[in-house]
């Protein structure tokens, strides 16, 4: 297999007080996530890492990607595949690779110090060359970029192997393993893997799979995917184009069973009109579900319980989810990147000045969407429990939830 010839470079990564638990990941070729203390990520969405840990030295290369947004402690990162070296490289090896000058913990490395420490690597262990390759390969995958009036079928014709694999069931990292075909017997549309104009379902399928850095466990029959973070448990229902949505109005259904709290998020697509990104809330669809939620809105009580995991920030449980139709992060499996609006929020935008296009018509475009909750802020407030439904509206919402699978 055939590098690109442009200089290589790569990041230093030392788990600290993780380590033990990093170590039995990568050896198991397991996913994790850190927070680490960079606030800069180079224009590509996959980077390498040499993983170190203290009095060990360095077990192996990591390939990671972006999880969540830069937050006040640094960069979140999600480590997603690796290769173990077969024996550790001790400290005192590392020291002179990195030209008695080390780098700060968990920084990126010059491509002169990095490329040292490569060449001694195959020179430790030439049987993972092979491997090495393939994880450069895939890093390097992630800055092909269509050319040619050809882009917008590609598109398409990428949306719909997304939509197809998603439907499947097939593993979350299958769009992250794309790597540049050596011969020309290969699909048009599966030489990219690019980027894609979204359907809504397809927004929705690709966030019910997924949830910030929590761990998948497992989906059922009654589309419900269930994830685990630490000790915490999450599951997510698909209710789009279902009886639960014509009963809320709503496409995600979020269940945090720590705090016994549910979250409904209704999708809709900003669509591109000269040069920016709208939404206009002027369909009967529309309306259908704004009457489902308050519907619903009006029968929960949000009475406080004396239990200290039912306070909330705000115990609205519906919220608006807007995505731009084109979505140029095709080989991430990550949430699909988007704007979150409260119900209640919602309604105080579209009843304001704010919200009036030039022609005195309700539009949301990227020149008034100012305030409202990313993706980083909403997985932050959401799995904390600052914000779903109270305690003592979950037998309601449970009961509803509960007819519309059974019928």
């Amino acid at each position: 297999m055939e590098l690109q010839s442009q200089p290589y470079v790569g990041y230093y990564y030392d788990p600290l007080t993780i380590s033990v638990e990093v170590v039995s990941r990568v050896k198991k070729q397991e996913k994790f996530t850190d927070l680490i203390p960079i606030f800069s990520w180079r224009k590509k969405e996959y980077e390498l890492f040499l993983i170190v840990i203290q009095k060990l030295g360095a077990i192996g290369y990591g390939l990671a990607k972006k999880s969540t947004g830069v937050t006040t402690g640094g960069l979140r990162i999600q480590f997603i595949e690796y290769v173990n070296f077969p024996d550790a490289i001790p400290e005192s090896e590392l020291s002179i690779l990195f030209e008695n000058n080390p780098p700060e913990n968990k920084t990126l490395f010059n491509a002169v110090v990095w490329q040292n420490i490569r060449a001694h690597v195959i020179k430790l262990y030439p049987t993972i060359n092979e491997k090495i390759l393939e994880l450069e390969a895939k890093q390097q995958a992630s800055k092909f970029y269509a050319k040619n009036n050809a882009d917008t079928i590609l598109l398409f014709e990428r949306d719909a192997v997304n939509l197809a694999l998603q439907i499947s069931q097939f593993e979350d990292n299958l769009l992250t393993q794309w790597q540049k075909p050596t011969t020309d017997e290969v699909a048009p549309f599966l030489e990219g893997l690019v980027s894609a104009r979204l359907t809504e379902d397809v927004m929705i399928i690709q966030d019910s799979k997924v949830f910030g850095g929590w761990e998948f466990l497992k989906s059922d029959i009654s589309n419900a995917v269930q994830f685990r973070k630490n000790e915490q448990i999450l599951t997510i229902l698909y209710a789009n184009r279902t009886r639960l949505e014509s009963n809320f109005g709503v496409d995600l259904i979020y269940y945090f069973h720590e705090y016994r709290s549910y979250i409904m998020v209704q999708y809709k697509k900003k669509i591109l009109e000269f040069g920016q990104y709208v939404y206009r809330p002027n369909n009967i669809s529309y309306q259908n579900e704004i009457e489902r939620m308050k519907e619903i809105c009006s029968q929960i009580k949000h009475q406080s319980t004396e239990d200290i995991t039912d306070y909330r920030l705000n115990s609205g449980l519906f919220f608006f989810k807007f995505c731009n139709e084109d979505q140029f992060d095709p080989n991430s499996a990550e949430m699909i990147r988007g704007e979150y609006y409260p119900l209640e929020l919602w309604e105080t935008f579209v009843n304001s000045p704010l919200a009036l296009g030039p022609k005195n018509g309700i539009v949301l475009n990227d020149r008034n969407s100012r305030r409202y909750l990313s993706n980083t802020k909403f997985i932050d407030l959401a799995e904390d429990g600052w914000l779903g439904s109270k305690i003592s509206d979950e037998e309601l919402i449970t009961s509803i939830i509960r007819k519309s699978l059974e019928s």
